[in-house]
């Protein structure tokens, strides 16, 4: 599909801001495009999007041979927490990986991140289920559990996500947001990065060397430090370093 002139695109756009329908059905069946230039920072299929007219939105989404229009659509589509929309762009092209997971799961409705785990979304990269925790999107625990469940091919991958969050809320001194990855399995003695940190060996810890430096009596209390299995002096060693620090 060819790009129209600047003048093409801003009467095409002047007459989706109108809702228009038939003059843009009109403009469709006469084989004009659709592809605006990019100079004016919107597309048709966005605006109808703003404006909620979904027959508009259903006709452009046909017509739309942009694999990246669609994808861009269904961000916008899942900003507005629309399981309608969503449904329809898929139907007519936009892709489930076009959106990231993240982006999904702070609609917090368990009915699109249910559609997108189902629809094959994109687990891993940048630790999804991570990073929703650390946002403290409740919705997002009880997909984890059920998505591990029906996809123990990835239980490595869903694990370290868990132990991820828990380092992270174990450091931040939450016990309520240390209790919830620990009741998903997190493991307080998991060695590794916490949510953004460098992935570098040498820096890796555990969620409870991150509560031992946070000086919270509850998480460690949570954690369950064990003698017979935990360095206790080590432990020790981590709550001075973290007092220090404060003290700085």
């Amino acid at each position: 599909m060819i790009t129209l002139s600047i003048d093409e695109g801003k009467q095409l756009l002047s007459l989706c801001r109108a809702g228009t329908l038939y003059e843009v059905e009109a403009w469709i069946h006469a084989g004009k495009s659709l592809r605006v230039p990019e100079e004016l920072r919107t597309t048709p299929l966005r605006i109808a999007i703003d404006l909620g007219f979904y027959s508009l939105i259903q006709l452009l989404a046909i017509h739309e041979e942009s694999e990246a229009v669609l994808n861009d659509a269904l961000g916008a589509a899942v900003d507005l927490r629309s399981l309608e929309l969503v449904q329809l762009l898929l139907k007519h092209g936009a892709q489930i990986r076009g959106v990231p997971l993240i982006s999904v799961m702070r609609s917090w409705d368990p009915a699109l991140m249910q559609l997108f785990l189902d629809g094959g979304a994109d687990v891993v990269t940048e630790y999804p289920f991570a990073r929703a925790f650390s946002e403290k999107i409740r919705t997002a625990l009880s997909r984890l559990i059920a998505f591990r469940r029906s996809h123990p091919e990835l239980d490595r991958e869903m694990q370290e996500q868990v132990d991820r969050a828990l380092r992270f809320f174990a450091g931040d001194g939450n016990l309520k947001w240390v209790s919830l990855p620990m009741w998903a399995g997190g493991d307080p003695r998991a060695l590794g990065p916490k949510l953004d940190d460098e992935d570098d060996p040498d820096l890796y810890v555990t969620a409870l060397q991150e509560a031992a430096s946070g000086h919270s009596l509850d998480v460690m209390k949570k954690l369950k430090p064990d003698p017979s299995r935990d360095d206790l002096t080590e432990l020790l060693e981590y709550a001075v370093l973290g007092l220090d620090i404060d003290m700085i």
